[in-house]
């Protein structure tokens, strides 16, 4: 989903990042160079999208693994972000010195620009998924759900704070997972707090209803299966259902 990954895998081997230079292995592990100068990657299908700095501008490229060509998709003054979703790309860039907040969304089709629009970015820097033509991101301690087609938002506050916490998410067509962490600052200083609202909840997006599941707090949330996800915290990695109950995998 996110472009940000170290290292992915998809069929034949793994996909990887070795001091800017795109690699991948095959099925006899050896490596072959894709690109150079590149900033993000994803495995998407049979292809890899990623973003690579020419210059002064941000390019994204489509690489086939099949017939290892490349496609350039897009150039930008910034590649913001990108995801995938149901056959589609979306590319959040800035262009022509344009102000942080003022981004444009642009979404592919087999490749195809079949779109673009002015979206405005809450955060910087900015992280969105997209899932049945519903655009998620984060503004302050909610998240925003951003009807593709409609052009219509919804917002699922996690707590009533004013301060700006750190939570991480992941989500599926059916629910999404928030692990919450209260902050509290002094100056320069950061440090975690204690609060009601830490802890892992659950978004059920038929309804928006928020529900805590547990009070385990992880840095990182991966998808298993519709059922199951997967947290990592100091303690362990760990298997997590929906209604809470934990099983440490690795200590």
């Amino acid at each position: 989903w996110w472009g940000n990954y170290s290292f992915q895998l998809y069929k034949d081997g793994i996909v990887y990042l070795q001091f800017h230079e795109l690699m991948i292995t095959d099925e006899n592990n050896e490596s072959l160079t894709v690109a150079k100068n590149v900033t993000e990657f994803m495995v998407f299908e049979n292809s890899i999208l990623y973003s690579s700095e020419n210059g002064d501008v941000e390019c994204l490229y489509l690489y086939d693994l099949e017939t290892m060509t490349h496609t350039k998709l897009i150039t930008a003054d910034e590649v913001v972000v990108f995801c995938a979703s149901n056959d589609k790309i979306y590319v959040l860039t800035l262009a022509d010195g344009g102000a942080l907040s003022k981004g444009t969304l642009t979404v592919f089709e087999d490749g195809v620009n079949v779109g673009s629009s002015e979206f405005h970015i809450t955060s910087y820097p900015f992280y969105f998924m997209v899932v049945d033509e519903t655009m998620v991101y984060e503004k302050g301690n909610a998240l925003m759900f951003y009807d593709l087609n409609s052009g219509k938002t919804q917002e699922v506050k996690i707590s009533d704070r004013t301060t700006v916490d750190n939570f991480v998410y992941i989500l599926n067509d059916r629910y999404a997972f928030v692990s919450y962490q209260a902050l509290k600052y002094n100056g320069s200083l950061t440090s975690t707090a204690e609060s009601e609202f830490n802890g892992l909840w659950m978004i059920d997006l038929s309804t928006m209803q928020k529900e805590k599941i547990s009070d385990e707090i992880f840095y990182e949330l991966m998808l298993y299966s519709d059922d199951f996800l997967v947290g990592i915290n100091s303690e362990g990695v760990f298997h997590i259902s929906k209604d809470g109950t934990l099983t440490e995998v690795i200590k």
